[in-house]
């Protein structure tokens, strides 16, 4: 559909500006992953933490127990 639109001459731009924006898409997920797993859900995964009776009984809970640490 979207080759029908876009004048023959100009598919190779248009394919790299999209290929450029997909691929933007996995450097934001894999910046705002630290920041989840870090700030967000260690602290809902400790000891009396928000999901610490959901979740936490089927992955643990503590904070060794819910992501790499030196």
């Amino acid at each position: 559909m979207v080759r029908n639109n876009i004048p023959k001459e100009k598919q190779g731009r248009v394919w790299g500006i999209i290929g450029i924006l997909s691929q933007l898409g996995f450097i934001v997920s894999y910046s705002l992953a630290g920041f989840l797993a870090e700030r967000v859900f260690n602290p809902l995964l400790v000891e009396g933490g928000a999901l610490a009776s959901t979740v936490g009984s089927y992955i643990g809970v503590g904070r060794e127990e819910n992501s790499a640490h030196d």
